[in-house]
């Protein structure tokens, strides 16, 4: 399992992919393999495909999929930060990655999946109580030693199990009620 997550991820990075060992709005390019052995940041979906849900859970409830029966991420990465001040932060945070099938965002995809992937993202980010303010594409590198990495399972999720999860069964109004 944690093998086929790795070759995933190497799969999926970008040939060129952003990274950074400093502040995370200051990323230069790098080859993808060179920046998933060395660096604390990296891109991990390409511009014009998505593969990975990524979620940025800033307080200590990194199991707020569990507490909001959301599916399990297929990696949680978690640890100290790293403040713009270069000093170490001990607080939690966590970078919760979800494995999906391939979703075409560029300006060739098509417009109706493009539009469900930002639905299920969105839902998701709410119920997880995830940071509104991270739009990547940077997250925290999965194989980076410097980060507490857990590989939970390697299932690819469909957008549509994904929303089957976000959804509350209706109630049936008018059954046994007599007049």
């Amino acid at each position: 399992m944690r093998e086929r997550l790795i070759q995933r991820l190497y799969n999926t990075t970008p040939p060129r992919t952003l990274r950074t060992n400093e502040d995370i709005t200051k990323g230069r390019y790098r080859f993808g393999e060179i920046a998933l052995d060395e660096y604390l940041h990296v891109q991990v979906n390409p511009k014009a495909i998505q593969y990975w849900l990524i979620f940025e859970i800033d307080d200590e409830s990194a199991f707020s999929w569990e507490d909001n029966l959301l599916p399990a991420p297929n990696i949680m990465v978690s640890g100290p930060s790293i403040s713009k001040l270069g000093k170490i932060e001990t607080q939690g945070g966590a970078h919760l990655l979800y494995a999906i099938q391939g979703v075409t965002t560029s300006l060739k995809g098509r417009r109706k999946p493009i539009a469900f992937l930002k639905y299920v993202n969105q839902a998701m980010r709410i119920k997880l109580g995830a940071d509104e303010g991270y739009t990547g594409p940077l997250c925290k590198n999965p194989l980076h030693s410097h980060w507490k990495t857990t590989f939970l399972h390697s299932h690819e999720y469909s957008l549509n199990e994904l929303n089957d999860f976000l959804h509350k069964p209706k109630r049936e109004y008018g059954h046994g009620f007599d007049w």
